[in-house]
């Protein structure tokens, strides 16, 4: 089953897609940093804190991503 909840940051241009299987991110600015447990993201004025397990990287295309894995916790801090 598909848990998918989506995410809008004040702005319908991000998105942020909670998938049994890892993360989709939409339109984000860049990666600060990713291990297999952790990933660091920026979108726009916003810091995407995301924690779990086995994390790989898949970039879809310039502006979109997937982090396959099992996530545990996705924070948003202004920075």
């Amino acid at each position: 089953m598909l848990n998918n909840l989506t995410t809008f940051l004040g702005n319908e241009d991000y998105r942020i897609s909670i998938l049994n299987n890892g993360i989709h991110i939409l339109n984000y600015k860049s990666i600060v940093d990713i291990t297999e447990t952790e990933a660091l993201i920026k979108i726009d004025k916003k810091l995407i804190k995301i924690t779990g397990n086995n994390f790989r990287l898949t970039k879809l295309d310039k502006k979109e991503l997937l982090i396959y894995g099992q996530v545990k916790k996705v924070s948003v801090n202004e920075h």
